[in-house]
């Protein structure tokens, strides 16, 4: 019994010790493209805007 109740403590502060570490040693999430990052050619379709000959509703491909 008490053998248990010490491997099960071991076990919790282990558990808790790794926990900690793996937060400490994590890189921050971001998300989108960021800075210095290559933008690669994408499809928009316009639905509005100013005036610029381009008609609603037509496929654009910016590059």
């Amino acid at each position: 019994m008490r053998f248990s109740k010490i491997l099960l403590t071991t076990f919790g502060v282990l558990t808790t010790i790794l926990l900690v570490l793996s937060e400490a040693t994590a890189e921050e999430i971001r998300s989108g493209l960021q800075k210095g990052d290559f933008v690669p050619p994408f499809n928009v379709v316009k639905k509005g805007g100013c005036d610029d000959g381009v008609p609603l509703d037509q496929s654009l491909c910016y590059r």
